[in-house]
């Protein structure tokens, strides 16, 4: 199941190495790239392993990486423990980013229950899985980062989208709540740090609800107000390596609507509510 491309990561050169979930496309490649920039080696995990070998190429030859491929399907709690294991015995382990995730939009009595709880398991309990192993790795304690890339879908309940919306909420209360265990941990210099993402102009749309009918046209309004996945990566990667803020935002617009739709969730849940139905139906 392990690929090495390029010289191991961590392989006795003293470079620092960062293990990324969901790094075959969109934000978690973006991500993967700039972590490589800046001097990292990176053990890199999704479940298509050609687009892990061209992204671990590319930054090879881009930045000079060791970059290991690791084809892993993390909504499967054994391949959640093996991954689990090799981030425990990772050398030089300095950072943890938990930014594989999925959903499905729809009315929730008519989805898939195994895919309510493969949603479930892979957006949350993985995280939970790697992110203790990562606490268990002598070196990640050493000042290591935890990196769990949420949504704010968590802030408030999304109508159509409910499962999503409750696993990025708990991955908001457990990043807060493992943040303060480790900043009273005096035998561990680590940092939790959550980023909280709003719609970036991805693929997500048509992976949640499925492509778009023939004649049917986009909601452009929509796309306006989205971020693209290189400049969200910058900004987290700028704030993530500060080390300063336990909360990271990947533009202002979603730092004010993080701070609107705490103090008033139900107009956050009927704004998400009136787009999803609309987009539904564009998309059948």
């Amino acid at each position: 199941m392990r690929q090495s491309i390029a010289h191991p990561a961590g392989a006795g050169d003293g470079r620092p190495v960062a293990v990324v979930t969901g790094a075959s496309e969109g934000f978690g490649r973006e991500l993967a790239s700039r972590i490589a920039r800046d001097g990292y080696d990176l053990v890199i995990v999704a479940r298509n392993r050609a687009r892990l070998a061209e992204l671990a190429a590319q930054l090879e030859g881009e930045h000079g990486a060791g970059v290991e491929v690791q084809s892993f399907d993390l909504t499967r709690p054994g391949q959640q423990l093996a991954l689990a294991e090799l981030v425990r015995a990772q050398p030089n382990l300095k950072l943890l980013v938990n930014n594989a995730a999925f959903s499905v939009v729809g009315e929730f009595a008519a989805l898939a229950t195994e895919k309510l709880q493969q949603m479930a398991s892979l957006n949350f309990t993985a995280v939970c899985a790697l992110s203790q192993a990562a606490l268990q790795n002598a070196d990640f304690c050493r000042g290591g980062t935890v990196l769990n890339v949420g949504s704010i879908g968590g802030t408030y309940p999304m109508p159509l989208d409910a499962t999503y919306s409750a696993t990025k909420a708990a991955l908001d209360i457990f990043s807060k709540a493992l943040a303060y265990e480790v900043a009273h941990d005096h035998t561990r210099d680590v940092k939790v740090q959550v980023a909280k993402l709003g719609g970036l102009n991805t693929a997500w749309n048509d992976r949640t609800m499925g492509p778009m009918r023939e004649g049917a046209q986009p909601d452009r309004r929509m796309e306006a107000v989205r971020n693209e996945p290189a400049a969200a990566a910058d900004a987290i990667w700028r704030q993530c390596k500060a080390r300063k803020r336990s909360i990271l935002y990947d533009c202002r617009r979603v730092r004010v609507q993080q701070a609107v739709f705490s103090l008033l969730p139900r107009l956050g849940s009927r704004l998400v509510y009136t787009f999803y139905s609309e987009e539904c139906r564009r998309r059948g």
